[in-house]
Order: C-alpha cells, then sequence, then structure tokens
C-alpha cells in the first residue's frame, strides 16, 4: 500500500492527463498518472515495432488536430511542441496540423519528469480523510484531489463503482455522451510500393496514412489505415485478415505477397460523437474532477479539446487549492 499523500492523481495518460498534469507540476504540485496501458497518449498513438533491430513506426489514432484556443497555443509553444507541427493537407474536409515524428512527439515531450504508473486500471476511488484509489494490481494511491480523464462512459462507470457523489444533472449529461469506433489496420510492406497518403471517398475506409509523409524516417515501409466509424462499428468482431483483404481489395498496389505483417488495433470510444458544450470539465464537492474530449466542442479538434479541458480542470485545482 502507498503511504504517500499525491496533491493530484490523474487517472488516464493521455493528452488531457499529460496536459493537466504537466501543468500542475509546473506550478510545484506534486502529480501521480495512472494509465491502464502500456503506453501513454491515448489515441495520440504511434506505435514502434522492432524488425531485425530497426524500429517501424505506427500513427494509428489521431491524425490531424487544430490550435485555436489561446491556452493549447500557449501550451504547445512554451513546450516548444509548434517547432513540430506542419499542415496537413491529406483529410480535405478538415484544416488541420500534424506532428513531424508521428503522434509520439506530443506525448514524449509533454510526459517528459512526470510520475506515471503504467499496466494499472484504477477499479475505485474513494473518499476518506484524502481520496484512495485503488487499482487492479492491488494497489492503493492517495490524493488530495483525483481528476479521470477516461472517456465519458468509463468515468460514468467509475463513479458508479466508487462513494464519490456527482449531480443528477451531471450524471444525466455523462451518460447522453456516445462514441463511435475505430479499426485501424497496421501494415508492414516488404518492398516499397508508390501509395502517398490518401482521404478515398465514399468506401470503408476513411484514410490511408503512409507513415512516411507524417515526417517518420525508416528502412521500412509502413501504413496504417483506418477504417470508418460505420464500418468500424458493423464488422468490429470479425477477424483480423478480413481487414487486410479489405484493404488490398481497394488499393490493389498492395500485394498480398508484399505483406511482411499487419496488425489490428480497434478502439472501441475513439472519439465522441457528442459534447457537453456548456462546460469544459466537470467537479463535485469534494474535489473530484472529469475532463476529456467530450467537453466544450466549439468546432475544435478533439485532441485541441482534451488538452483544454485538462488544463481547465488543472486551472481549477490550483485556485482551490
Amino acid at each position: 500500500m502507498e503511504n504517500k499523500v499525491y496533491d493530484v492523481v490523474i487517472i488516464g495518460a493521455g493528452i488531457s492527463g499529460i496536459s493537466a498534469a504537466r501543468l500542475l507540476q509546473s506550478k510545484g504540485f506534486d502529480v501521480l498518472l495512472i494509465d491502464k496501458g502500456r503506453g501513454i497518449g491515448g489515441r495520440m498513438a504511434t506505435r514502434r515495432v522492432s524488425v531485425e533491430d530497426k524500429d517501424v513506426y505506427f500513427d494509428y489514432g489521431v491524425q490531424s488536430f487544430t490550435v485555436k484556443l489561446t491556452p493549447v497555443k500557449d501550451l504547445l509553444h512554451r513546450n516548444k511542441i509548434d517547432r513540430h507541427m506542419s499542415l496537413w493537407t491529406v483529410e480535405k474536409n478538415k484544416r488541420g496540423l500534424y506532428l513531424r515524428g508521428g503522434n509520439r512527439v506530443l506525448a514524449k515531450i509533454l510526459s517528459r519528469g512526470l510520475e506515471v504508473k503504467k499496466g494499472e486500471k484504477v477499479i475505485s476511488v474513494n473518499k476518506f480523510r484524502n481520496w484512495e484509489v485503488e487499482t487492479d494490481k492491488k494497489k492503493k494511491y492517495h490524493a488530495k484531489y483525483v481528476l479521470s480523464t477516461a472517456p465519458a462512459i468509463q468515468s460514468l462507470d467509475l463513479i458508479n463503482k466508487s462513494n464519490t457523489q456527482f449531480s443528477n444533472e451531471q450524471l444525466f449529461m455523462l451518460d447522453s455522451v456516445k462514441y463511435s469506433a475505430n479499426i485501424v489496420l497496421l501494415v508492414r510492406m516488404n518492398k516499397k510500393v508508390e501509395l502517398k497518403s490518401v482521404q478515398p471517398v465514399d468506401k470503408d475506409i476513411s484514410i490511408v496514412i503512409n507513415n512516411e509523409d507524417k515526417g517518420i524516417k525508416q528502412e521500412y515501409q509502413s501504413f496504417s489505415v483506418i477504417f470508418n466509424a460505420e464500418y468500424s462499428e458493423n464488422n468490429y468482431t470479425k477477424p483480423d485478415v478480413e481487414h487486410l483483404w479489405n484493404f488490398i481489395d481497394e488499393y490493389p498496389v498492395i500485394d498480398r505477397d508484399n505483406v511482411a505483417e499487419f496488425n489490428i488495433h480497434r478502439w472501441k470510444y475513439a472519439q465522441p460523437l457528442n459534447h457537453i458544450e456548456r462546460y469544459s470539465f466537470f467537479k463535485n464537492n469534494s474535489g473530484f474532477y472529469l475532463s476529456g474530449d467530450y467537453f466544450y466542442g466549439n468546432n475544435c479538434s478533439n485532441v485541441e479539446l482534451a488538452i483544454y479541458s485538462g488544463m481547465e480542470a488543472a486551472n481549477d485545482i490550483i485556485n482551490s487549492f
């Protein structure tokens, strides 16, 4: 059992959690991040695979994002992340930015110096003298404040398993947030083919990413193929190989004999379909906070909303401390 009392324990080391932790730490707060995954960054994700002692990278989450809100601009500038940003022109319906070198750049920079416990799922949060955060590894962490940055449906489930109280209005709004799923196919080629990143029209595939177009320099060619929400919902449990065949059927330049390996990643809660627009975060009267990309809206990308919501929650904690 952990006897230390942190100022803040943050559940989820995605972009909202990391952004909040970065701001809190800069103000002298003792912060712990807990994430159930093996990595950090949430949907700003880059997978690394080692092939013959050479690394191969796949961007397999969000491909572009906006930077409209002043606090977000300031955070990215202060941490020199804006030096890595360029205009992303592949998705014609979005005027977004991408990170040269892959999504991992954002989480890597923002998480420097932060304390993160990976591979632990929080199963309950209960208030005694301080907050007690229990994980599936039978570990308990204590804090004066708790911030959950999990998707709305997961935060709601955690609230229902804990002794924390939110208003009926807050619970109703959390329950109203719906999500779309995404299936992402990751493909490594034996030999390079001529296929640039492309956004298909009226197909099952939302976008094909040639990871070299993201400024990822590597010896082996890799593609990230993101299927649209309708296809992903209808085919979520189908065998992995069927998604590969669908990709090859759409793009004959990808010969199956030239595919060195492939993997599938399934995002169950890929992105919110609606937002809690009147608020940038939630809190109760005992120091339990919620933040994430399902707050605020305002025509911003989900990445920007996640950063902004985390920072707004962090600022409120700072002012309440």
